[in-house]
């Protein structure tokens, strides 16, 4: 039987239309896939998984044995990791990924032995994967653990539908009941043995939860919560409705003032992307991968296991309405920078493929720019941000921004939720493989983001940005461009009499510890390469922002700059190999002589890193102008 290049297997354990992340993020992936035109099927396994019976492994072999050579498969990590013995023999003939949402053996309340027989059965299988996929950087970095090869790992996060941006409620006032909502099954993993002892103090006073999820997937678990409820006196303010279809769980978030999510452990936590996009606050723990993807305005975090951390803001919650109030605009604000599925399945193709882009171009892949995102915005001056915000009064009509290499939407991540609405995106990207295929729609608010594929140059700038534009911003841009192009940007930027905001641009100093002999050498070498072309002529590199600050003082701007630099260390493995194998690849260009002195420091350096003994700063700063103060003329 022939197979096409865009035919596609997706292997789940037991029915597909399980209620829970993982299977949903399978099934609005699998939807996803097909309107860019692949043709998906969802295969379900009998059996029992992760520890594998023999009905789960005849199962598996057997499915893979249906499938004609040279098959695109995608296996689900819960149905994958019990049983590499059924998937070894089809390594070869069928082109296999991993998608990982988290690694078996992390899940919570497992035996010792347990725990290490599903550690080595998972590392075996993913030995036999093409390549592997997970859906956050947290998941991806855990994995480095099972010997996964750094190369083959995509991260492909979630993406959430939205009809419509979400309005926040009208402010709570303390005659009214607080409901709070928690969607997951009732399992210690999910932790909401946690909420019940931080909702303790609280019995009898004003407010009511609602635990929507299965109560029969951890029956031991659902029988110990119910008493822990029926001990804290809260059996009356507590709902357990069971497992509900998506079309139940509407009226849960329309009637919800927040959302809790207490899990103990998370590979993503894809209901915090729901719970935004209902325009919810959110209380999360800090579990797994959610200490990155909850960490958004809107989410007030606590730590993993906490329950007085917990009741704190609980507590908040019940004596502050304002306070909650205010947590709910933010999470409106989160709700426009969510992520759709069309991003997710573009990025999903990628591990699909079969051979990769060269790296080192000046033309970024898609996976480097969104391993090296967390870094970023952790990174970024809040100080410019905000200041920034304050000048720009509440516009009557769309804020106009100008995203200059806008690469996969970062920086419109990242200061979307941080200006006043609406706003009103233009995304500049020469690179199509980064650009959306898809232009998002118009948003609720009025907000727009029109996507467009053009190379910006020292001699098209004027035409590229927009004669009427609020803000020019770019991300990770100017070290790449010339002296004659940084230059005409100040010009445009003085004609448009409009801000620019310009992060994350390189100083020409990255320090390492422990410090080597060769570290200094390789600095000067990497630095030496940073002025060559790339694409605009001899690159500014490290003297980037000097030349621009000097060009907008000229032009009476008034020029703020701030440290915005990357503090990498243990939870940063993955992104400090891949930077560190940009900066050889770009020194092994420069001084090709220096070849074996080059090789020995990665080979050093990349050690330290998979062991967790490395930390990186790379110096960057954050440049704001602000045009003259007087108005601006039409």
């Amino acid at each position: 039987m022939a197979t096409s290049d865009h035919d596609l297997t997706f292997i789940v354990p037991g029915d597909p239309g399980q209620r829970t992340g993982g299977y949903a993020y399978v099934r609005e992936l699998a939807a996803a896939l097909e309107a860019g035109g692949w043709s998906v099927r969802i295969e379900g396994l009998s059996g029992r998984f992760p520890i594998a019976d023999d009905r789960a492994r005849k199962a598996m072999e057997q499915c893979l044995r249906r499938l004609p050579d040279g098959a695109s498969v995608v296996i689900d990590g819960l149905a994958l990791g019990g049983v590499p013995e059924a998937v070894e023999p089809h390594s070869q003939r069928l082109r296999l990924t991993a998608l990982i949402h988290h690694p078996l053996a992390l899940e919570t309340g497992l035996p010792d032995e347990t725990r290490a027989h599903l550690f080595d059965s998972e590392r075996r299988a993913l030995a036999s994967m093409a390549s592997v996929v997970t859906t956050s950087q947290s998941t991806a970095r855990e994995l480095a653990a099972y010997g996964v090869q750094e190369a083959s790992v995509t991260v492909a996060p979630p993406g959430v539908a939205m009809a419509q941006l979400p309005e926040p409620h009208k402010p709570r006032d303390r005659g009214t009941s607080l409901e709070l909502l928690c969607v997951a099954h009732l399992a210690p993993r999910k932790g909401q043995d946690i909420l019940a002892a931080a909702l303790a103090p609280f019995a009898g006073e004003h407010w009511h939860l609602t635990l929507a999820g299965s109560t029969t997937r951890k029956p031991d678990f659902t029988a110990r919560l119910r008493g822990m409820l029926a001990q804290y006196g809260l059996t009356d303010q507590v709902t357990l409705t069971g497992e509900l279809e998506g079309e139940n769980l509407i009226p849960l978030w329309n009637h919800a003032h927040g959302f809790i999510l207490p899990a103990r452990y998370e590979g993503y936590g894809m209901v915090i992307d729901e719970a935004l996009a209902a325009g919810l606050p959110v209380l999360s723990s800090d579990g797994g991968a959610l200490a990155e993807t909850a960490d958004r305005p809107g989410v007030r975090l606590h730590p993993a296991g906490d329950h007085t951390a917990l009741r704190d803001h609980i507590h908040a919650w019940l004596n502050h309405p304002d306070q909650l109030h205010s947590q709910a605009h933010a999470a409106c604000g989160s709700a426009r920078s969510l992520r759709t599925w069309s991003m997710t399945a573009r990025e999903f193709e990628g591990a699909l493929k079969t051979s990769r882009p060269e790296q080192g171009s000046a033309v970024f892949e898609a996976d480097w720019l969104g391993l090296r995102e967390r870094a970023d915005h952790k990174a970024r001056s809040e100080r410019l941000t905000t200041r920034l915000r304050d000048r720009i009064a509440t516009p009557q009509t769309p804020l106009a921004i100008c995203d200059l290499g806008a690469g996969t939407g970062s920086n419109q991540r990242y200061l979307t939720p941080r200006l006043p609405d609406p706003q009103q995106w233009l995304m500049v990207e020469p690179d199509p493989a980064l650009a959306p295929t898809i232009h998002q729609p118009q948003m609720g608010n009025g907000s727009t983001t029109h996507w467009w594929q053009k190379q910006v140059t020292a001699t098209n700038l004027n035409e590229v940005i927009p004669e009427k534009v609020d803000l020019i911003t770019a991300s990770a841009l100017l070290d790449l461009m010339s002296r004659e192009w940084l230059e005409a940007l100040a010009a445009t930027a003085a004609h448009r009499h409009a801000p620019l905001l310009m992060a994350l641009n390189y100083c020409g100093n990255f320090e390492l510890q422990p410090s080597d002999s060769y570290d200094q050498l390789l600095r000067k070498t990497v630095n030496e390469h940073q002025h060559r072309d790339k694409g605009t002529g001899s690159a500014a590199g490290p003297d980037a922002t000097r030349i621009l600050s000097q060009a907008l003082t000229a032009h009476g701007f008034e020029v703020l700059t701030d440290p915005s630099p990357w503090e990498l260390d243990h939870r940063d493995p993955h992104l400090q190999q891949v930077l560190m194998a940009g900066w050889c690849q770009a020194a092994r260009e420069q001084a090709p002589g220096d070849q074996s002195a080059i090789d020995r420091w990665q080979g050093q350096r990349s050690a330290q890193a998979r062991s967790g003994q490395l930390r990186i700063r790379v110096d960057h700063l954050d440049l704001l102008a602000l045009p003259p103060s007087e108005a601006r003329q039409p």
